[in-house]
């Protein structure tokens, strides 16, 4: 898979560039294949493919002005003359470039859209600016040392440089086990950091600073359409473009289809694409399970004559395999990869597919999360009036709560901290961690906010449908050479698609008093009605539960003799009881229990290693 790395340093500094000299020898020699595509005063820039099919490129900028890597469409529609193979020097004109210089890459997420970082240089000026689209999700990882900032996707990578020691970042750990996460501008490695989506990165000799070009606030400053019949035809539209625009890279896709309606959706806009690319979908399922999607994933692909692929899922999942998880800045945020992973790369080898798709974040983009705040996003922009009366009671019946209700909470919402009930939430949801850890965390909870949250304050439902962005994603596999990884496409994640999706009010995705009824009414003819009727999940019901009990000796392991409880993370007593007898206690959650296991296995992975002692 596509990786790449950058050396800066202060053009003045004539050992920063001896620096910059070695590493790129030790670059060179950790493995062939490694091309320099940058080559300016103070910026160096290297990147290197792995499949013969690789959508994510290098594209230069004029005069040597600097590069943009991974896939890049226009705001017009999708780069035709790269996927014929054009130049790639035609994508930025002379013109374009001298926009994209002098706006320090600003207008890049104005004009173009994708997945894309950009490094740009000014000689005369002696800077850098490292640009990152808002939701394309290309890693970018940098670390700056006294003579040389490093900029990288891939963690292996900085390890081949042997720069300095790569140590454990303690705080970034403390603030996964208590929140679930960390700060989303920072690692579990000391002196290595993430540029998030939407934020540049400049460098002026030994100094940096971080800005957030990208602002979802700039969303809300517009007039809101208020048509239902409108919206719906400009999301159905966006979508198709932003799908087609993805499906033009790749000849063949492997699509998860569970038969849901955010699968169902991408699925027929994959289907419609102008390319018509090869589609074969792929549904896991639990035999025997309570509930089974199979039919529902049967009729999706059935109305798109797709072939279909069953996978039976088992609670019998080979924890043990985390003990090879290849290098990485911070821990995994979910265990499917265990799963997964190798099914779909032997599924792309035998179909010849290049990548993967699915419909993942189509439950917020669509406001599945947001309904709860419709009544108090009306009430905020039309006041009281008879319509929220109305809106009210859809979200109760929904809830299967009263109206009444729904205005109550609506009031203390808008009324309350709101930071105190999320607090207490936390505190409930993540009840192994030891208190002495958890606390802090979270009477400081704001300042592991994302960078779009620390702006300014956002419409609760927009946040709602924003925060499924601003989550890591394991852009490389976790258990195998990213050579043998498989490119991942979410068309839903596609900025213009966000954009619009987030700047339309909670209510209005909540159309006719339905769960996403705003993207039911968009895909009314692409879907089947069945599909479209649906109003229930079928979930696995009880199988996290299952999964729990058959892995049990190793999570007990994990946690009562691992580095966290070692380290006072984890409060020992509340593990014990979680995890003790044949059955598992009701004190912890699975999710916070497997959550914790990625962490020390994570943890264990590093300290097997000799890697952060270089």
């Amino acid at each position: 898979m596509f990786r790449y790395v950058g050396l800066i340093w202060d053009p003045a500094d004539p050992q920063g560039k001896d620096e910059a000299e070695r590493c790129e020898r030790r670059l060179m020699h950790s493995a062939s294949g490694w091309n320099r595509v940058v080559s300016a005063s103070g910026l160096r820039v290297y990147v290197r493919s792995g499949r013969d099919h690789d959508t994510l490129v290098a594209y230069p900028l004029a005069r040597e002005s600097g590069v943009v890597l991974g896939t890049v469409f226009h705001r017009a529609g999708s780069c035709d003359s790269d996927a014929e193979g054009a130049a790639h020097e035609l994508l930025f004109s002379d013109s374009e470039t001298d926009e994209i210089v002098e706006s320090h890459g600003r207008s890049l997420m104005d004009s173009c859209w994708g997945r894309y970082v950009a490094f740009i240089t000014i000689a005369s000026q002696q800077t850098v600016w490292i640009a990152k689209d808002p939701t394309g999700r290309l890693p970018c990882f940098f670390s700056q040392r006294s003579r040389l900032t490093l900029v990288f996707s891939h963690m292996p990578d900085c390890i081949a440089l042997g720069t300095g020691p790569l140590d454990i970042n303690w705080k970034f750990i403390a603030a996964r086990i208590a929140l679930g996460c960390g700060r989303p501008d920072d690692t579990g490695i000391e002196n290595i950091a993430e540029l998030c989506g939407g934020e540049c990165l400049e460098i002026r000799g030994t100094r940096s600073t971080r800005c957030l070009y990208w602002n979802p606030l700039s969303l809300f400053g517009r007039g809101v359409i208020e048509d239902p019949k409108l919206l719906a035809q400009r999301i159905r539209s966006t979508a198709m473009s932003c799908a087609g625009a993805w499906a033009s890279k790749h000849e063949g896709l492997i699509h998860e289809l569970s038969g849901g309606l955010d699968s169902s959706i991408v699925l027929a806009c994959l289907a419609d694409a102008p390319s018509r690319p090869h589609l074969t979908c792929l549904t896991c399922y639990r035999p025997e399970g309570r509930s089974d999607e199979r039919p529902w994933a049967k009729l999706a692909a059935q109305s798109r004559f797709c072939e279909r692929v069953e996978h039976p899922r088992s609670e019998f999942i080979d924890f043990s395999q985390l003990s090879a998880l290849r290098p990485s800045a911070s821990p995994p945020l979910t265990h499917a990869f265990i799963e997964i992973d190798g099914l779909e790369r032997r599924l792309a080898d035998q179909y010849h597919a290049t990548a993967i798709s699915s419909g993942d974040g189509g439950d917020s983009l669509f406001g599945s999360p947001s309904v709860r705040f419709s009544a108090l996003d009306y009430a905020r922009r039309h006041g009281i009036r008879p319509e929220l009366l109305r809106i009210a009671s859809d979200v109760a019946l929904l809830g299967n709560t009263s109206a009444w209700s729904v205005l109550s909470k609506s009031l203390r919402y808008a009324l309350s901290n709101q930071d105190r009930d999320d607090i207490a939430y936390l505190r409930d949801a993540r009840l192994l961690a030891s208190a002495e850890v958890r606390e802090p965390i979270l009477a400081a909870k704001c300042s592991y906010a994302h960078p779009w949250f620390r702006s300014g304050p956002l419409p609760q439902g927009a946040g709602e449908i924003l925060m499924f962005l601003t989550l890591p994603d394991p852009f490389y596999p976790q258990l195998a050479d990213p050579d043998e990884g498989v490119e991942r496409v979410y068309p839903l994640y596609s900025q213009p698609l966000v954009e619009l999706c987030a700047s339309i009010p909670s209510y209005l995705h909540f159309d006719e008093g339905r769960d996403r009824g705003l993207a039911r009414r968009a895909f009314s003819n692409d879907v089947p009605a069945p599909i479209l009727d649906r109003s229930w999940k079928d979930r696995v019901q009880g199988f996290p539960e299952e999964i729990l009990r058959a892995n049990l000796p190793y999570f007990r392991e994990m946690l009562l003799d691992g580095i966290l409880e070692k380290e006072g993370y984890l409060d020992r007593a509340a593990v014990e009881h979680t995890l003790s007898g044949e059955t598992v206690k009701g004190t912890a959650s699975v999710g916070e229990i497997l959550d914790h296991v990625l962490v020390e296995a994570w943890l264990r992975s590093w300290s097997a290693k000799s890697a952060f002692s270089q």
